[in-house]
């Protein structure tokens, strides 16, 4: 029975992942057009550490002298980074830990054609964690912005797969560590809060 059932799994995942190789040879080759490959491109750069931080500071500060203590401003910045950098962390771990490869070998376009540098591993994806990560502390602070915000990430997840440096499953599991990270912070934020400011003896505020 336990044979059987080991046999049923193993069924279902090489099913799963023949999926992921399809839909990733859809969206790469079958949706190709050179035009919108390079804009796509751009996007999934976005999904840099770098980049992510000067778009949060384009993002917030305009918008802060509508925050009653610039120290909100600050507090904001720290979540944010530290989601990233939790979420960075656990990619990272599940990369090393499942050893799963970049579909460059599927690529059917020319490579030099695809200027972004692979990452050795593609599971999860890091880009699309590091902006899920970003955008969900965004998210929990900024409401208003949220269909932005989801247009964004959703367009570097997107991006991700178009230009070839993943399989749809990697942008996905890289989506949903990203906005977990930041769901679990934003959800104990308020002890952390509590806790640096005993620590530090001054009261931190984020709005």
């Amino acid at each position: 029975m336990r044979d059987e059932n080991c046999l049923g799994v193993g069924h279902i995942l090489a099913y799963l992942v023949q999926l992921d190789k399809a839909l990733f040879n859809f969206i790469n080759a079958t949706l190709h057009f050179p035009p919108l490959f390079w804009i796509f491109e751009f996007i999934t750069n976005l999904g840099d550490l770098i980049i992510v931080g000067v778009l949060f500071y384009l993002f917030i500060l305009p918008r802060i002298v509508k925050m009653s203590s610039p120290k909100g401003l600050w507090w904001v910045m720290a979540v944010m980074l530290a989601a990233v950098g939790i979420a960075e962390g656990l990619v990272l771990l599940g990369k090393v830990a499942i050893h799963r490869p970049p579909p460059v070998s599927l690529i059917r376009k020319p490579l030099p054609e695809i200027s972004i540098p692979f990452a050795r591993y593609a599971f999860p994806s890091g880009h699309t964690a590091r902006v899920f990560a970003a955008t969900t502390v965004l998210w929990g602070k900024f409401p208003r912005w949220k269909i932005w915000l989801v247009v964004f990430a959703l367009l570097v997840g997107f991006s991700r797969v178009y230009v070839g440096a993943h399989y749809p499953a990697d942008v996905v599991s890289g989506a949903i560590v990203g906005g977990l990270v930041s769901a679990v912070l934003l959800r104990y934020e308020g002890k952390l809060r509590e806790m640096l400011s005993k620590l530090s003896g001054r009261s931190i505020q984020d709005h």
